[in-house]
C-alpha cells in the first residue's frame, strides 16, 4: 500500500514538473497498482518505463531531487565563487529561475546566441553573456532592443570587426553596449595540444 502511495506521489510530482517545464500532459500520468511491477531503484530503464509506459512521447520528464542534489554539489564546488548558468545546457525558463534562486552564488545566464539573450530579456533575465561572437545586424538589433529596456547583456568579441559591427548597430539605437573579450589561450605543443 506505501508502496502505491509512493508511486502515486511521483506520478502528482510528474505532472507539477511537467507544468513547470511548460509542457502540457495529454492525461493523466501513470500509476501503480498492485499488478504493477516492482523496479529494482528509483533511476534504471526498468523504473522509469514503468512509470510513464503509456504515456505518449514526446515528454519531458525532470527529477528534481536530482536536480536538488546538483545545485548543492555545485555550491559546495564552488567554494564562494560565483557561477553562470549556461543557457544551453538548461532548455527550461522555470528550471533557470529555479537554479538561480537556489543559492546566491549563481549568478546570470551564458547564453547560447543573441536572439535566445533577447528571449530571456523579454522573460525578465537580466546579466546575460552571449558566449559566441555576433556579427548579424538583426541579432544584433535584438540585443540593443533589450538593452534599451535596461536588461544587462554583455556580447562576445575576437577581433576588431566585430567591435565596428557592434558599435554601428548599437549607436544606431543610441546605446552602448558592454563587451567581453574572447582570448583563444590554447596551445599547440609536440605531441600535446591544450585547449581553454
Amino acid at each position: 500500500m506505501q508502496d502505491q502511495q509512493s508511486e502515486r506521489q511521483r506520478a502528482r510530482r510528474f505532472v507539477e514538473i511537467s507544468a513547470s517545464l511548460e509542457v502540457t500532459p495529454s492525461h493523466e500520468p501513470t500509476t501503480m497498482s498492485s499488478s504493477t511491477p516492482r523496479y529494482k531503484r528509483k533511476g534504471d530503464y526498468a523504473y522509469y518505463k514503468g512509470i510513464f509506459g503509456d504515456r505518449p512521447m514526446p515528454f519531458a520528464f525532470l527529477d528534481l531531487d536530482l536536480l536538488e542534489q546538483n545545485i548543492r554539489q555545485v555550491v559546495k564546488l564552488a567554494w564562494g565563487k560565483r557561477v553562470r548558468l549556461a543557457s544551453k545546457s538548461l532548455r527550461s525558463t522555470a528550471v533557470i529561475r529555479h537554479i538561480l534562486e537556489a543559492d546566491p552564488c549563481f549568478q546570470g545566464i551564458m547564453c547560447y546566441t543573441a536572439q535566445e539573450a533577447a528571449y530571456l530579456a523579454s522573460q525578465g533575465f537580466d546579466d546575460l553573456l552571449i558566449g559566441y561572437p555576433t556579427y548579424n545586424e538583426q541579432d544584433i538589433a535584438a540585443v540593443c532592443r533589450a538593452a534599451a529596456t535596461g536588461t544587462h547583456i554583455t556580447l562576445m568579441i575576437d577581433s576588431t570587426e566585430h567591435v565596428r559591427q557592434l558599435e554601428s548597430v548599437a549607436a544606431s539605437f543610441g546605446i552602448s553596449l558592454p563587451l567581453c573579450l574572447e582570448v583563444d589561450m590554447s596551445m599547440d605543443l609536440p605531441g600535446l595540444l591544450i585547449r581553454s
